[in-house]
């Protein structure tokens, strides 16, 4: 069905394909609506573009290809390596906890995992359970707040100790 118009209006229509033909920013979608239209109609600098396009995608696909493969390969280094430690299990757990807390480093969520389960290791109890009381001097008696603090400060130290020397 086509339209009659007249010579003004064809050249007002024709003036504006020009216009959007050589327009940057509409040419590409002007060759697409003309090729629906005559689908043997050529346009090579917007094949070129749209080739060009297609050669960066792909290869930018290949590059996301191969930095995934590196990343599984180092992850499961990571996953031999903590596996000397840790049963098939316990792996288990580290993953759904890499996983929870979106970790990708399997050393770190072992830490994590370790930290979160290992039981504290128990104090060894002495033979005979009676108290000794420290020994307080005299003069020392109206500062007994500071000799508590001082006390409760060496036992936190003592533990602190404790556990960093059986975590290593």
């Amino acid at each position: 069905m086509a339209l009659e118009l007249d010579p003004a209006a064809q050249a007002a229509l024709a003036e504006l394909a020009v216009e959007l033909a050589n327009k940057p920013e509409t040419r590409k979608e002007f060759a697409r609506l003309v090729q629906k239209v005559q689908p043997n109609r050529r346009f090579p600098d917007v094949e070129a573009d749209d080739l060009k396009a297609e050669i960066d995608r792909r290869f930018e696909e290949k590059e996301r290809e191969v930095e995934q493969k590196r990343i599984l390969k180092a992850m499961e280094r990571e996953k031999a390596k903590i596996s000397k430690n840790y049963d098939e299990k316990s792996i288990g757990e580290i993953e759904a906890l890499m996983e929870k807390h979106g970790i990708s480093d399997y050393s770190l969520a072992a830490r994590l995992y370790a930290a979160e389960t290992k039981p504290a290791n128990p104090t060894p109890q002495p033979d005979d359970h009676r108290w000794t009381l420290p020994n307080i001097d005299l003069k020392d008696f109206n500062n007994l707040k500071q000799i508590g603090r001082s006390n409760a400060y060496k036992a936190i130290d003592e533990i602190v100790k404790t556990r960093n020397t059986t975590q290593h």
